[in-house]
C-alpha cells in the first residue's frame, strides 16, 4: 500500500525525510566518487610518471653516449696524430670533460682531424669557451 501511495503520488518524495535521505546518499556518492577519484589518479600519476621518467632516462643515457663517444674520439684523433704524453692526454682530457654540446664536440673532431699540430687544437678549444685551459698558476 505504501509503495502504491509513493508511485502514484509523486509529492511524498519531496517530505523533509526523504529530502534528508537523498542529500545523505547524495554526499556518500561525492565522498565515495573522491575517493575513487584519488585512487585512480594516483595510479593514472604513477603510471604516466614512470612512463615520462623512462622516457627522459632514455633521451639523456643516449646524449651523454653520443658526448662520450666524441669526446673518447677527439682524444684518440689526437693521440693517433701527435702521439700525446701523458700530461697532454690528461690535461686534454679534462677540458674535454667540461663539454657537454654535442655540436660543439662533433666540431671539435673534425678540427682534430684537420689540425696541423696540438697548439692549434688547443687553440680551437680554447674559441669554445666551455673548456678553459687550466690554472698553472694555483688560482
Amino acid at each position: 500500500m505504501v509503495e502504491q501511495l509513493l508511485e502514484e503520488d509523486e509529492l511524498l518524495l519531496d517530505t523533509p525525510f526523504m529530502r534528508r535521505i537523498r542529500l545523505k546518499a547524495e554526499e556518500k556518492g561525492r565522498t565515495e566518487g573522491r575517493t575513487e577519484g584519488r585512487i585512480e589518479g594516483r595510479i593514472e600519476g604513477r603510471i604516466e610518471g614512470r612512463i615520462e621518467g623512462r622516457t627522459e632516462g632514455r633521451i639523456e643515457g643516449r646524449t651523454e653516449g653520443a658526448v662520450t663517444a666524441l669526446y673518447q674520439a677527439i682524444c684518440n684523433i689526437l693521440n693517433a696524430r701527435f702521439s700525446l704524453t701523458e700530461t697532454e692526454r690528461d690535461d686534454l682530457q679534462a677540458r674535454l670533460s667540461r663539454l657537454t654540446d654535442a655540436e660543439v664536440l662533433h666540431r671539435l673532431v673534425l678540427t682534430a682531424m684537420q689540425v696541423s699540430d696540438m697548439a692549434a687544437f688547443q687553440a680551437a678549444l680554447d674559441t669554445t669557451g666551455q673548456a678553459a685551459p687550466p690554472d698553472r698558476n694555483g688560482g
